[in-house]
């Protein structure tokens, strides 16, 4: 081969780059396989996805390729999807969503999965219709806590409450039942009824 031929394929090697491929296969998203439309080669380009490109490529997809030449080639964008499934944005090792206005996030069904989560929000208001959780180990800590419900069912194997001023229970009707034992202890204890106060026990012991 020529001179003249040898120099006009470092030309059409080193020419840009701007193509539309197929994705054979992308394992490894630093050196994804894309065969180029209208090139007949049974040799895949290697190229790399764009920073730019948020949605990552799967096997099949429709891609556009672009680059200064054929050794540093990137895909700029999805154009078509092989499948139907679900679409996956890559962001990189570590991201961050910025908006100075704000920020809404509208489907009919949210997932959030990390292995460790922080939210940091200065007022919060959540409003929903039910609310199922299955929590290892629960710590609240703040200065007021305040709720407000209907009817309250609480089921524990032990339950150990400190409170350290005064606690008050109003109520209409209250009930309490010990199977074992109930103990009430105190420096003083007053118990007063307007009608009829009545202690019923096998014995009876005051003093």
């Amino acid at each position: 081969m020529g001179t003249h031929a040898n120099e006009l394929i470092k030309q059409i090697v080193s020419m840009p780059v701007n193509a539309i491929g197929r994705v054979v296969s992308c394992a490894d998203e630093a050196a994804i396989h894309v065969q180029l439309e209208g090139v007949k080669s049974e040799a895949d380009c290697v190229v790399k996805r764009a920073a730019s490109c948020l949605l990552a490529p799967e096997e099949g997809d429709s891609v556009l390729v672009c680059g200064p030449d054929a050794s540093a080639l990137y895909i700029i964008a999805v154009l078509e999807r092989s499948t139907a499934g679900p679409a996956r944005l890559a962001l990189g090792q570590d991201a961050e969503i910025t908006a100075r206005g704000k920020l809404s996030i509208v489907s009919d069904e949210l997932l959030v999965r990390a292995r460790h989560a922080t939210t940091l929000i200065d007022q919060l208001a959540s409003f929903g219709r039910e609310l199922s959780a299955s929590i290892g180990k629960v710590k609240l800590v703040g200065n007021l806590f305040e709720s407000f419900f209907e009817r309250v069912n609480l089921f524990a194997g032990q339950s150990v409450r400190t409170v350290e001023g005064v606690d008050q229970v109003r109520s209409a009707c209250i009930d309490y039942r010990a199977e074992q034992s109930l103990n009430l202890q105190g420096s003083e204890v007053i118990a007063t009824a307007k009608t009829l106060v009545k202690v019923d026990g096998g014995q009876i012991h005051i003093g």
